[in-house]
């Protein structure tokens, strides 16, 4: 990035940055699901049911983690100042798995699509440290009012996460040979029932909220 040192210097002086990163959590021990556990299998059932196919984007970690819903909206304000419009914000989902690639999740995420390029573009560093990331974009925004509308709906639905699976799984690819397991939930739907949820919620233009 051309503007590197100026865009950072702005990004950490900005007043919702600065709120925001009193509130990330601090990073607990333990395992979690990752991007290299993502196989093939996981990716075909998705790329049957989304709209959008999988994308393995690299990262570019320069802003904070955690943040990726600020992240976005900060860095196009601050790229639009600077005459740079061809930006729009994008909400999707990562896909993360564990070892053996037999359980994966999903979580709501957020990143820029380059309209010049055709590219998706990441600068949220990523908490687990990794460099890669498989990403499902569902909606694209020119809008910031849909956008963060979007966002708020997701939260109030509790649709930002999905598991496809419950209980404990015990990965025997992992190197201790460790158990996974999500949150609690007493009802799991589906895969299609869960992007039809989240697709709905997207569509802000559609809802009232």
């Amino acid at each position: 990035m051309e503007y590197k040192r100026d865009i950072i210097t702005e990004y950490l002086n900005d007043d919702t940055i600065k709120e925001a990163k009193q509130n990330i959590p601090v990073l607990e021990s333990g395992k979690f699901t990752t991007t290299r556990g993502v196989g093939r299998r996981c990716l075909k059932l998705c790329e049957n049911i989304f709209e959008y196919k999988p994308v393995k984007m690299e990262m570019k970690p320069i802003l904070f983690r955690n943040l990726c819903y600020q992240n976005t909206m900060v860095l196009k304000d601050i790229l639009e100042k600077r005459g740079i419009n061809h930006y729009q914000y994008v909400l999707g989902v990562n896909i993360t798995a564990c070892p053996c690639g037999c359980k994966f999740n999903l979580e709501l995420h957020a990143v820029l699509y380059n309209t010049l390029t055709k590219s998706y573009e990441d600068y949220t560093t990523d908490f687990g440290r990794e460099t890669h990331k498989w990403f499902i974009p569902v909606k694209h925004y020119d809008d910031r009012n849909q956008y963060c509308m979007a966002i708020r709906l997701c939260r109030r639905m509790d649709i930002t996460l999905f598991w496809n699976w419950r209980g404990k799984h015990y990965c025997p690819n992992d190197d201790e040979g460790c158990y996974y397991e999500p949150p609690n939930h007493d009802a799991q739907i589906s895969l299609k029932e869960y992007y039809n949820q989240l697709k709905n919620a997207l569509n802000t233009d559609t809802i009232c909220i």
